[in-house]
């Protein structure tokens, strides 16, 4: 462990998704060769930490005692391969798919940067999305190695380098589809499941068949719901009230979310075919 008051930081890299509601770890991080002479020659240290990357340098460098201005005054880049280890990362992230005359999915690579200057984002929009999404080239295949990275990371270490930089996902947005298993739920007279929040009235109920051959009873949402790790509280199980579908009985306060490891649906329905709907199942037993 270095001793701090010998080293200082010189910038951090944070991974956000909206899913977490913030600061996730789903990545390594590894400076190319090239890099790993920089930092060793300059005396700068990598650290990662659960979701965030922290570069330090040594204040006596070579003998000679130095600031974060005089480090950066040298014109020195670092290039990093991002390298993804969460295997379930696409199960609860929006899509990327390019256009169809672009797209080449093995051989694209997210590249990420500080080109722009005064923005503490590393990527072109307020989310990484296709539009931060090249082929990977010759020239970083040349010094990230044959196996291509989830992503490239290139900082410029210039006078307007921020302390603290952000890539920020998006979460992955599916129709929620509540499935009613058990006999009771079953049972309920004019069942209506709702968003109490937008008042919005889930589409069904609809006799639906499971993969095991049972039937359930199904609501789906009106529009896609962004997927999130921690409970909405919003959505309600009521019984239906005559003509006034927020004022039933509740059965169920709070339904659950769906589990982000098994989001996309196997269940068929005709009118997914011509939408393709990507659905997210909850049973509710």
């Amino acid at each position: 462990m270095e001793d701090k008051s010998t080293v200082q930081i010189l910038t951090e890299v944070q991974f956000e998704h909206e899913y977490f509601k913030g600061r996730f770890s789903a990545f390594g991080i590894k400076p190319s060769a090239s890099s790993q002479k920089v930092l060793a020659n300059f005396g700068m240290i990598l650290r990662e930490d659960n979701g965030r990357f922290s570069i330090y340098f040594d204040v006596f460098h070579e003998g000679i005692r130095r600031s974060r201005e005089d480090l950066l005054s040298r014109g020195l880049h670092l290039v990093f391969s991002i390298e993804l280890v969460d295997s379930s990362f696409f199960k609860y992230t929006a899509l990327f798919d390019r256009p169809k005359n672009q797209a080449e999915p093995d051989k694209d690579v997210f590249y990420f940067s500080n080109r722009k200057m005064n923005n503490e984002l590393l990527h072109n929009g307020s989310l990484v999305s296709n539009h931060d999404l090249y082929p990977y080239s010759l020239r970083f295949s040349r010094e990230l190695g044959s196996v291509k990275p989830f992503g490239i990371l290139v900082l410029k270490l210039g006078a307007d380098l921020r302390p603290l930089h952000f890539i920020k996902f998006e979460a992955l947005a599916t129709y929620w589809r509540y499935i009613l298993v058990s006999d009771y739920l079953k049972g309920v007279p004019n069942p209506v499941v709702i968003d109490k929040l937008s008042n919005q009235v889930f589409d069904g109920p609809k006799s639906i068949t499971l993969a095991s051959g049972a039937t359930g009873v199904s609501f789906v949402s009106p529009e896609p719901i962004k997927l999130s790790s921690s409970t909405l509280n919003q959505f309600q199980l009521l019984e239906n009230s005559g003509d006034h579908p927020l004022k039933g009985n509740v059965i169920i306060s709070v339904l659950p979310n769906p589990n982000h490891t098994a989001v996309q649906s196997g269940l068929p329905q005709k009118e997914d075919v011509e939408f393709k709907r990507k659905y997210s199942e909850i049973i509710i037993s």
